[in-house]
């Protein structure tokens, strides 16, 4: 079974992509040793039985080739609708091939492709966010543009999915891209874990509108990826280890958090939990 147009329904199944072996010369210019390649492998295998320690079923595709470890954070390539996989064209030169190679994975295990951007649409997953099962919302920025918009509205809006777009701030220019997904957390279907000073204005008061709680994360711990936190289903949610202050703000409200190691899985690569799946089932 396969359908994820939410970002906070019972968790059953993801994908995700494992690192590749990585080349001394990438090693070299990441700055890690090998050793520190050995412990990225321990951190993703730490990962994987976490979800599965969750009852969540992890369906795994080849490994990211050296040339691409970004290709571990596999929630950006495509979009997965009701319909099928959508694929999307990243407006990050070296991470396009991604969706055309993860959307045949998923074929083999009984997705099927439902459409693709196509020229001049750019889009990452991390900046596309179920709002509700009816409600997409895209954030423009450095990674996806308004033909993407356009494009996903010509696609989605026959199956009564409403594409809301929102402008991303500056923040560090290009070469620090800012995911829609890097400002905001869906929890549950009442609260958002939240950077709210860097929030659209409009997106704010869609929030409002629908009486979803806004949590603030703490700013000091937004570099370590504090406010990218994945729900699970049934107030459970997956974070990096390291954030303690957001942890308690989350249990305070009634939240469970497990954590897992991810100092090279994830904070290197800045892609936290949401960024290393991309959820196939959930219901």
């Amino acid at each position: 079974m396969f359908g994820a147009q939410s970002m906070t329904g019972p968790l059953r199944s993801v994908f995700v992509r494992p690192p590749g072996a990585v080349s001394s010369a990438t090693l070299e210019a990441l700055g890690w040793s090998p050793a520190q390649s050995t412990t990225l492998r321990g951190e993703y295998l730490g990962f994987k039985r976490l979800l599965e320690s969750l009852s969540i079923e992890v369906l795994e595709g080849a490994p990211a080739p050296d040339d691409n470890p970004d290709a571990i954070y596999c929630f950006d390539p495509l979009l997965l609708t009701r319909e099928g996989s959508l694929l999307l064209d990243s407006g990050k030169d070296n991470r396009r091939a991604e969706a055309t190679i993860m959307a045949r994975e998923l074929e083999t295990f009984g997705i099927p492709i439902f459409g693709s951007l196509g020229e001049p649409a750019r889009a990452d997953g991390g900046d596309l966010l179920w709002l509700t099962d009816k409600q997409l919302a895209v954030g423009l920025g450095w990674r996806t543009n308004a033909a993407a918009v356009a494009r996903l509205k010509e696609l989605l809006e026959p199956l009564g999915v409403e594409v809301l777009a929102f402008d991303l701030p500056n923040y560090r220019g290009s070469n620090a891209c800012l995911h829609l997904m890097s400002l905001v957390s869906l929890l549950d279907e009442h609260t958002a874990l939240a950077w709210i000073p860097m929030l659209p204005v409009r997106l704010v008061l869609w929030f409002n509108d629908h009486e979803v709680e806004l949590l603030n994360a703490p700013a000091w711990e937004l570099e370590t990826l504090g406010a990218n936190v994945l729900s699970i289903g049934e107030r459970r949610l997956v974070a990096v280890e390291g954030n303690p202050e957001t942890r308690s703000l989350l249990e305070s409200q009634g939240f469970e958090v497990f954590t897992y190691e991810g100092e090279h899985l994830s904070l290197a690569g800045t892609g936290g939990p949401t960024c290393l799946t991309r959820p196939l089932w959930r219901g």
